[in-house]
């Protein structure tokens, strides 16, 4: 496809419709079609919208005529069809070609290292719908169970966070503290008195220390239940129910 009409050996007007360009969603017009001839090459069934300022070639019409084609990430090279691989371990990943179109099915490929480069980007609608799905996780973590396949109909896509979840914020905010009895304690040891005894006893609360002089142990406990309470409150704040619901929401998660 061109938009140079000298370039044609022999043109003949046809009127095949329009061509949309990124820049310009309405795009340009197919005029005409001929057959274009270079030193090493013939290009046929050339199409020309005189809109459009670069030239464009058929990787599959190249094919066709036997020839092989490379990109690289400087150039593209059209070899001649004699060239051959000389170890097939250098192909990492085949797209076989289906209606003049070279289609990768993403679904039956391995992940090998960092290939998810090759991925398509999910839209702003399945980006939404799987943030939602896994509880409103974050999308990096969304990302390596896509690498790792680890969830049965997750698309192999790459999730971007292209959208403000709403919920997500409301989840993580810190409520403010409020203003309680303080406790008399002595000696730090408020937690062990005999009134928080008597108000866990009171609220049905089932009280466990941690080994003494082992603040990582508390700290991975706090870090837990923190990740599952900021998970509760993002999806009751985004399906609007109530905070007693909250066990469901844990449990629709997990």
């Amino acid at each position: 496809m061109t938009g140079n009409k000298s370039y044609f050996l022999d043109y003949k007007d046809y009127n095949e419709g329009f061509m949309a360009f990124r820049s310009d969603p309405k795009g340009g017009k197919i005029t005409g079609k001929g057959k274009i001839k270079t030193t090493n090459l013939d290009f046929d069934d050339v199409n020309f919208v005189d809109e459009l300022k670069f030239n464009l070639f058929s990787v599959s019409q190249m094919c066709d005529k036997k020839n092989s084609v490379r990109f690289t990430d400087t150039e593209c090279l059209i070899l001649s069809p004699s060239f051959k691989l000389l170890d097939e371990s250098q192909v990492i990943l085949r797209a076989p070609r289906q209606n003049g179109v070279y289609s990768l099915d993403l679904k039956n490929i391995v992940p090998f290292g960092d290939i998810t480069c090759l991925y398509a980007n999910v839209t702003t609608d399945e980006s939404k719908l799987w943030h939602r799905r896994l509880g409103h996780m974050n999308f990096k973590n969304i990302n390596k169970l896509v690498k790792g396949q680890l969830v049965r109909g997750l698309p192999s896509k790459v999730f971007v966070n292209d959208h403000t979840c709403v919920a997500c914020k409301k989840g993580l905010e810190n409520q403010l503290n409020h203003k309680v009895k303080i406790i008399r304690s002595d000696h730090r040891t408020e937690f062990k008195n005999h009134a928080m005894n008597e108000l866990c006893a009171k609220k049905g609360i089932k009280r466990k220390f941690s080994v003494a002089r082992t603040s990582q142990q508390n700290s991975v406990a706090e870090r837990k239940n923190r990740t599952l309470i900021e998970a509760a409150r993002t999806m009751l704040a985004d399906s609007l129910l109530p905070i007693p619901f909250w066990a469901e929401a844990l449990l629709a998660m997990y």
